[in-house]
């Protein structure tokens, strides 16, 4: 189930905010310690889905100040309008006076972290003789929602569990995978609860949480921060067009190995992304040819308890580019020479392109250089104009925009130049559009590439016959995910 929050200052704001939750809550949390003097009976008759009433005192993280008998009061006086669920910290689970027919749900809340003996806190929350039980924790690190999933499939109860926090994201997404009794979604990002928390959007039409079995397969994109990637909303819209019973999640990561050992076992692929494509290498069990030959891994399939890796990278980039010039026999400047551009460099030397490479670490260019038979070149060759395609492989302009490693004036009618950076239209795209420039946009290789991942995935599917309408769905649900991140 997904409970939406109301977290308003006033009844007449918390009225409004309740009759857009109507539409999309499967249950409605009315946060009582956020608002001045509810009107229970007023708010709880306004609400078409069952009620849950939450007055978070301030000992458990909630916005509740005043004395433990106020606390209490106001809880009571929930149960006595008809609420259906009255959510109370571990801490007061025995000021409830009288819960009628309201199911109680005993909390315990760490803002601080995820500590080791989850199960030893369960285990002190059911003496409190709960209906259900509900254990938040906040997390910095991504593996803390393994201890979750461990406890939830444990559980011996109906359990309410995840981990708040950016890296907590998926434990939210996953709890009905584990078994949990329900999630949360906030209405729109300015009215979270708890950081971390998603807005029902999303967690509908992004995820579809609520369709999550124990059998559902876990996919995502690997990386060091993939919070704006657009992967989670074309993949789960191609699994539900596809009917796969799958979901894709972004993984953030700053400790690979970690990350791997506790999750490997969870996992049915990978997307794998910047700075991972090549660290990745060494915990796979085996490589596709072109993964082997590029030196870089940018999808993973697990294929009988196995995990290989692919590159498909070189082949949506090198598709992208032909459909708009003929790249035969051209000269190519790649900037960069991570794996991106590593891809991109084999994809084009298969086409005759003779490869120059710019790049701020030598040995990095050195190497790539060498495994394509190109040539090295610094930055101010650029502006020699002796090349024909000049390609962005650097992470330059994801994050601003307006952010350019290339001149104006570098740029010129007859030249190709593409643009791998996908979020929005970067200066370079910008400027060469303006100039008259062939312009590759970093999109075009982004969906080729991911629907060539779903090929890998699902070769024994005909995955191109849903390709037009996954993307129609994408464009119209990319826009509204770049808009609320």
């Amino acid at each position: 189930m997904l409970c939406i929050p109301i977290r308003a200052p006033d009844n007449e704001s918390a009225l409004k905010d309740i009759a857009r939750a109507n539409e999309t809550a499967d249950v409605i949390e009315l946060r009582l310690d956020y608002m001045e003097r509810p009107d229970l009976p007023r708010l709880i008759g306004a609400c078409e889905k069952p009620v849950v009433a939450t007055c978070r005192h301030a000992l458990s993280g909630g916005r509740f100040r005043g004395s433990e008998a106020d606390h209490a009061a106001i809880l009571n006086r929930a149960v006595e309008a008809g609420a259906h669920y009255i959510d109370v910290g571990v801490e007061f689970a025995g000021r409830i006076a009288d819960r009628g027919r309201s199911l109680l749900i005993v909390s315990y809340h760490n803002p601080e972290h995820t500590p080791d003996d989850l199960h030893q806190i369960y285990s002190r929350i059911t003496r409190a003789r709960p209906d259900i039980v509900k254990i938040a924790t906040y997390t910095r690190n991504i593996v803390d929602n393994v201890k979750i999933f461990d406890l939830l499939r444990a559980a011996t109860q109906p359990t309410i569990a995840f981990c708040t926090g950016a890296a907590g994201v998926i434990s939210r997404v996953l709890a009905g995978k584990f078994g949990g009794y329900m999630t949360y979604a906030a209405l729109s990002p300015d009215k979270t609860t708890a950081e971390g928390q998603l807005t029902e959007w999303e967690m509908r039409e992004i995820y579809d949480c609520t369709s999550l079995t124990p059998e559902t397969e876990i996919y995502g994109i690997l990386g060091e921060d993939v919070t704006r990637s657009l992967s989670p909303v074309y993949h789960n819209i191609a699994f539900r067009e596809m009917e796969r019973s799958a979901v894709y999640l972004p993984f953030s990561v700053a400790d690979l190995p970690a990350f791997w050992e506790k999750f490997r076992p969870l996992l049915s692929g990978l997307s794998v992304t910047n700075p991972y494509k090549e660290r990745i290498i060494p915990m796979l069990d085996a490589l596709d040819p072109s993964a082997r030959s590029i030196g870089a891994v940018n999808t993973v399939r697990k294929e009988d308890g196995k995990f290989v890796g692919y590159n498909v990278d070189y082949v949506g980039g090198t598709r992208a580019l032909m459909r708009h010039y003929d790249v035969r026999r051209k000269r190519a400047v790649i900037l960069g020479a991570g794996g991106a551009a590593r891809a991109l460099a084999f994809g084009l030397k298969q086409n005759d392109v003779h490869i120059i490479i710019v790049n701020r670490t030598l040995w990095r260019a050195e190497q790539l250089a060498k495994a394509v038979g190109g040539e090295i070149k610094n930055y101010d060759f650029l502006a020699s104009g002796e090349y024909d395609i000049l390609i962005n492989a650097t992470p330059v302009g994801r994050d601003d925009p307006d952010e350019s490693l290339v001149p104006r004036e570098r740029l010129r009618k007859d030249l190709a130049v593409f643009e791998t950076v996908y979020q929005h239209e970067t200066r370079l795209v910008r400027e060469a559009r303006e100039v008259g420039c062939t312009v590759v946009s970093g999109m075009e290789m982004f969906k080729e590439q991911a629907h060539e991942q779903l090929r890998t995935w699902w070769p024994s599917l005909r995955v191109d016959k849903f390709r037009n309408r996954i993307e129609e769905v994408f464009e119209d649900r990319s826009k509204t995910f770049l808009k609320l991140h």
